[in-house]
């Protein structure tokens, strides 16, 4: 017991006869693997899932600055008047002003005059780096016509004029 395979032993007569020894219930049982055999059950692990890393959203600003890659808006506050020119006494002067924009470097200003003969004597749109406009020393006849618009403008576009029509007087 115990072993398999053939085992030939001699007879009383001399003769050799040969037997098979078939497996008991206890050799198998010694001699099978653990979990051997059909239905064996195999389990493997993945890696684990990278940590969750969070991050801490960034503050807001402490102001509002426009976006840095945008037109700026159109100017507000526009107003056009005429003064006494001071460097000319025969003269008047026109002047005109805007609140400032946030974002512009630069205005541009559509300046027309026509004097006080219907005649049309600029028309013209000049760039500045401020908030007003002084017109030329030209308005001494009150039927002459000073117009003006502007709009602001910096490295990313301009933005519309001030408004739908121009500022005269």
């Amino acid at each position: 017991p115990g072993s398999h395979g053939t085992s030939k032993t001699p007879s009383p007569s001399g003769a050799i006869s040969s037997t098979q020894n078939q497996p008991s219930a206890t050799d198998s049982a010694s001699n099978s693997a653990p979990g051997a055999g059909a239905g064996t059950k195999t389990t493997s692990r993945s890696a684990p899932p990278p940590p969750r890393t969070t991050t801490t959203p960034p503050k807001p600003p402490t102001s509002n600055p426009p976006p840095s890659n945008v037109a700026p808006a159109a100017p507000t506050g526009a107003s056009v008047s005429v003064n006494w020119a001071t460097d000319n006494p025969n003269d008047y002067a026109t002047n005109f002003t805007w609140a400032p924009v946030s974002g512009a470097t630069s205005y541009d200003v559509h300046y027309t005059f026509t004097d006080g003969n219907g005649h049309q004597k600029y028309d013209q749109t000049d760039n500045v780096t401020g908030t007003s406009f002084r017109g030329p020393n030209e308005y001494s006849d009150p039927s002459s016509l000073a117009c003006f618009q502007v709009r602001a403008v910096n490295a990313y576009g301009t933005s519309a004029w001030d408004s739908g029509s121009a500022h005269c007087v």
